[in-house]
């Protein structure tokens, strides 16, 4: 730390000690336990979770940590301040904690493409055969009239 980033540090110290609350404590909370939580750590094992856009909201993650590393570097020389990995969840381990995740893909592979289109094509003999059910169930009701 500089000295003043230690001067900071102390501030925060004896601020705690005296007022019990100090300017930017929250942020040193994820030190406090030993393991990080996630709200999806409070939902039922029964719950499902949608995630639409997921590719981008998982992209999204390295420009979060571009940031988070930005300001990292810029607020360290004049306060304390916890390292990236102290204090940032990474996405992709807040969705490991839940095992109903569905996922709505915005961008498409070639691959997720034929098995959209051969889901799409089942569907649809799917559908006509159930149409064609529902013309012959009432055709063999007017005939029983």
């Amino acid at each position: 730390l500089t000295p003043e980033a230690k001067a900071a540090q102390q501030k925060m110290i004896e601020e705690l000690r005296t007022n019990r609350e100090s300017e930017g404590e929250e942020l040193f909370y994820p030190i406090l336990w030993e393991k990080k939580h996630c709200i999806t750590e409070y939902l039922s094992e029964n719950s499902e979770i949608f995630f639409y856009d997921y590719d981008r909201l998982n992209n999204y993650q390295e420009s979060l940590d571009r940031e988070y590393i930005g300001m990292y570097r810029k607020t360290r020389a004049s306060a304390p301040i916890l390292l990236p990995h102290e204090i940032l969840f990474r996405f992709s381990d807040a969705i490991a904690f839940h095992d109903k995740n569905i996922f709505f893909k915005s961008l498409h592979t070639q691959e997720d493409e034929k098995k959209a289109s051969s889901f799409s094509h089942r569907l649809r003999s799917v559908s006509k055969f159930l149409c064609q059910y529902k013309l012959l169930e009432r055709a063999d009701r007017r005939a029983a009239k």
